[in-house]
């Protein structure tokens, strides 16, 4: 059993409910969790916490039965930029979309209809503990799947090899780290916010400026410059440093 529910998911309990001369009785049927948004629906804990009992039908709300899915296919093509779909036309029907929401929407659709994105699997959780979870991913699997098939074609081994290891390398390595590093990320992003608001207060001396541009911001590319013509990197750095030296 899982030690606890987490806080974010409140218990789910279906009933069926029966009208008797104008009185309704429910029946609880089944008590589970449930993580439900656009890309996935989760279900877990309670009775889905013994994985030797295969879910119930009645649990599914996102997907059909792939034994109830139609029996001929449906023939969609789509269209990716930067790793970014942006576009879904299914050639059965003519259907386009184009707008992300929209795009993702239909494909959970589709997805949904033909019976894709179930797994039923036990997972390893980064506190130490085993739990079982049911997930529906319609439109989320489509997705996969198409840049998985693009991935192939346009990536070499080793880069395809590197992708394939950079989720959960990332769930591994930074498993701890994640939460402040985030927190880095709003505060880098807040405080360029705040720099763009001053800079477009400043004044600029273009007198001042010219005076700070003094000969040693160059040093560096003096050093650069020197070694391609042949000279040491550490006699170089002392020779550009001695001129600058007596410069001041």
């Amino acid at each position: 059993m899982l030690m606890h529910r987490p806080s974010s998911r409140a218990p789910n309990i279906n009933t069926q409910s029966r009208g008797d001369e104008g009185n309704m009785s429910s029946k609880i049927v089944l008590a589970y969790s449930e993580d439900d948004n656009l890309l996935h629906i989760g279900h877990e804990a309670g009775i889905l916490e013994d994985p030797v009992k295969p879910a119930a039908e009645e649990i599914y709300t996102r997907t059909v039965a792939p034994e109830k899915a139609p029996d001929k296919p449906t023939h969609i093509v789509m269209a990716f930029k930067d790793g970014v779909p942006i576009r879904v036309e299914n050639l059965d029907d003519g259907t386009v979309k184009t707008r992300p929401l929209e795009l993702f929407q239909y494909l959970n659709q589709l997805g949904k209809e033909n019976g894709i994105g179930r797994m039923d699997m036990v997972e390893n959780r980064f506190v130490g503990v085993k739990s079982r979870g049911v997930y529906e991913t319609p439109g989320g699997t489509i997705l996969h799947v198409a840049h998985r098939d693009i991935e192939s074609i346009a990536m070499d081994r080793e880069v395809k090899q590197l992708i394939g290891n950079l989720m959960s390398g990332y769930q591994r390595d930074l498993g701890l780290t994640k939460e402040p590093l985030f927190k880095a990320f709003d505060t880098t992003l807040e405080s360029l916010h705040i720099m763009s608001r001053i800079a477009a207060e400043m004044k600029i001396d273009a007198e001042a400026c010219a005076a700070a541009m003094t000969p040693e911001i160059y040093a560096t590319e003096e050093d650069y410059r020197l070694v391609q013509q042949g000279m040491s990197f550490r006699d170089a750095y002392r020779n550009t440093g001695a001129r600058h030296s007596r410069c001041k």
